[in-house]
């Protein structure tokens, strides 16, 4: 199993090396980030709720305001399972989210998702538990994007080797592309070699608005965990 340890006020991963694809939706995985950002734990759905996408899963959703526009977010009881930027499609989004989850039980309740928020955007020191669907090639890239230290980039044929599959760039980025968790699995810092933003699931504009957040808080408020962004438009 995946065991987390805090070294110095880092969390570093010590990762079970040896899990079958036949295997890895059984498998719960403990991802940790480092300081700027709160413990990141993705949680696995079992066989047959991923075969049945989502079946005997409850989730409710609410809409809400980030630093970053308007997002959907919908949580279980074992984590954000969606996070999604609106950008004034709502319905479109929900119906994503019920596409995604197509056999769970999905209800709006506004309420229960807005304490969801403040720990995603700001550091505050406990865990946010995600539950991405995927499978098991796109949980890889996914948990590898977890690593990728707050404010730093990476770029596709890095994690294409990262994972040791050197050849794979161009399926990294259909994976990124499948990212249903805005943010927390931050596709947003995966750039072109040559420093290009590349494209990004919720528009270019967007992905360099909080690369260059993540560069500011890096530089300026290292010693303010608290540190929280103005609302940033996006045009």
């Amino acid at each position: 199993m995946l065991k987390c340890y805090n070294i110095s006020s880092h969390y570093r991963i010590v990762a079970f090396q040896h899990c079958s694809i036949k295997n890895i939706h059984s498998l719960q995985f403990g991802i940790c980030h480092n300081h700027m950002h709160p413990l990141i734990q993705v949680q696995a759905l079992t066989p047959h709720e991923y075969r049945h996408k989502g079946m005997g899963i409850d989730i409710v959703y609410g809409f809400h305001d980030t630093p970053f526009g308007e997002c959907m977010i919908a949580n279980t009881t074992r984590g954000i399972c969606m996070l999604d930027f609106v950008d004034d499609k709502r319905e479109f989004i929900l119906q994503r989210l019920r596409d995604k989850w197509a056999n769970a039980h999905i209800r709006h309740h506004q309420n229960a998702t807005a304490a969801l928020i403040a720990p995603i955007f700001r550091y505050e020191p406990k865990p946010v538990k995600i539950l991405p669907y995927g499978t098991a090639f796109q949980l890889k890239i996914w948990n590898t994007l977890i690593e990728i230290p707050f404010g730093q980039q990476s770029t596709y044929s890095a994690i294409a080797q990262q994972i040791k599959q050197a050849k794979a760039a161009r399926a990294v980025g259909s994976a990124l592309a499948q990212n249903h968790i805005a943010y927390l699995i931050p596709c947003h810092r995966v750039l072109r070699v040559g420093g290009g933003l590349a494209n990004y699931k919720w528009s270019k504009n967007r992905k360099a608005q909080i690369i260059e957040w993540e560069k500011n808080v890096m530089s300026t408020s290292l010693a303010k965990q608290e540190h929280v962004p103005s609302r940033i438009k996006i045009g």
